[in-house]
């Protein structure tokens, strides 16, 4: 299978009355393609995945897949339970995905025999490639080496998206795996690469996927100093989404720089405040 490098995670578009707006998330879909995305991950931490009902979900990638037009689609299944996610599994193969991926089931303290068991089940489930999804900062579960190694000995699952900042684990797990890993962390593109990463997969990509593509051709081309400017530049606005409100910031971002306005977050998240839509536009203007 080709390894599409930059993937786009879409942020689930809403209503004002907190439906989903497939219309934007169409939108959104072909201006990522448009801007020079390999392809697109729908489903996952930017999509609100846990904020959706399971219908959703499975609409969601449907519109996404629809407007993707034959660029690569990755679905993320994640649930807690493997009947939700194999349920979505399936439902990613009739749909025309072209693999799927999944954060370890969490929550309850699952042994690593369990993992095991949900991914070998989701595998089973799903007939497509599979991705491992590691962010362990939201889910609580940190793979360990050994668990990456035995998870991808199975050769259907064919990559990880690793979102931490353990660039020991991520370097182990490449040379002794030969798992294509993709950068999770927008903030650390540029030295995920240094580390033997091979793409991205980065909420940021949404508004400045461009900066991802420069990049990865910069570091490609051997141009560390040029590849890290352009990796600064992202930070100063990653800076100002940390110090107003993460998600709806980044949805705000992507309204600022692309002109599409995708909306807001569903509650319990809250909308930002004038000055903080202030503190985004600004960070958007003098970098991008």
């Amino acid at each position: 299978m080709k390894k599409a490098e930059i993937l786009v995670p879409l942020f689930t578009t809403f209503n004002k009355d907190g439906s989903v707006d497939f219309e934007t998330l169409t939108k959104l879909t072909k201006s990522v393609i448009d801007r020079g995305a390999d392809g697109v991950y729908v489903g996952g931490s930017s999509a609100e995945c846990f904020l959706l009902t399971q219908e959703e979900r499975k609409q969601t990638l449907e519109c996404a897949i629809k407007a993707a037009d034959g660029k690569m689609v990755v679905a993320h299944v994640g649930s807690i339970g493997t009947g939700l996610a194999c349920d979505l599994a399936q439902h990613a193969k009739k749909a025309g995905a072209g693999a799927v991926a999944s954060v370890p089931p969490f929550y309850h303290g699952f042994q690593s025999s369990e993992i095991k068991q949900y991914y070998t089940d989701l595998a089973d489930a799903a007939n497509l490639p599979v991705m491992i999804y590691n962010v362990p900062a939201t889910t609580g579960v940190g793979l360990s080496l050994a668990q990456f190694k035995e998870l991808l000995a199975d050769e259907r699952i064919y990559s990880v998206k690793y979102t931490d900042v353990n660039y020991y684990l991520m370097d182990r797990l490449i040379e002794m795996t030969g798992a294509f890993v993709y950068s999770g962390a927008d903030e650390c593109f540029a030295y995920a690469l240094m580390g033997g990463a091979k793409g991205a997969i980065g909420t940021s990509c949404n508004y400045a996927v461009e900066k991802f593509v420069e990049i990865k051709r910069l570091f490609d081309e051997g141009k560390v100093k040029e590849c890290q400017d352009v990796q600064h530049r992202i930070n100063n606005i990653v800076q100002a989404i940390v110090e107003t409100r993460g998600l709806p910031a980044m949805k705000y971002a992507t309204t600022v720089a692309t002109g599409i306005d995708v909306g807001c977050c569903r509650t319990p998240f809250r909308e930002l405040t004038a000055d903080e839509k202030k503190i985004i536009e600004k960070a958007v203007a003098d970098n991008l």
